[in-house]
């Protein structure tokens, strides 16, 4: 037999990201979080909104998770491997550049990072670097080696 499982609450990407930010404390990063008839759902189905998963909790007891919840453990994994996996944090980052963040808006974004890891007590050279005008160590738009991708 199948179950649905999911979260009860409905959200959008607008929302998503909205609460990433407010979770990652950035009040100043300003985002609209206006639900339309288009709006794109990522989580527990992409177009039609939340699942029915009635079903599971009657039979299996199933308790979902609050989408508070969930959201904290996940901003407070995704801050610890912020440190944890620099490697893998900074391809991320050369592929947001490249894909995501206008030019104009770099010099904040690196700018953020060095205060969200200096908060963590964990600085990195490159990155304060930078707020010293030197940009040779920061990642950049095409990685040397695309194999690393």
């Amino acid at each position: 037999e199948a179950y649905n499982i999911a979260m009860e609450e409905e959200f959008s990407l607008a929302n998503i990201l909205l609460r990433m930010r407010d979770g990652l404390g950035l009040k100043e990063v300003l985002g609209n979080s206006e639900d339309t008839e288009k709006s794109f759902y990522l989580y527990p189905t992409v177009f039609s909104g939340n699942m029915d998963i009635s079903k599971a909790k009657k039979i299996l007891k199933f308790q979902p998770t609050s989408a508070v919840e969930a959201f904290e453990k996940t901003m407070a994994w995704y801050e610890e491997a912020f440190v944890k996996y620099p490697t893998q944090r900074d391809i991320i980052l050369s592929e947001l550049f490249q894909t995501a963040v206008p030019k104009q808006n770099r010099d904040a974004v690196y700018l953020a990072i060095d205060r969200e890891l200096t908060k963590m007590g964990h600085t990195e050279e490159k990155y304060a670097k930078k707020k010293k005008g030197d940009l040779g160590s920061l990642p950049s738009a095409v990685p040397e080696n695309k194999d690393e991708l």
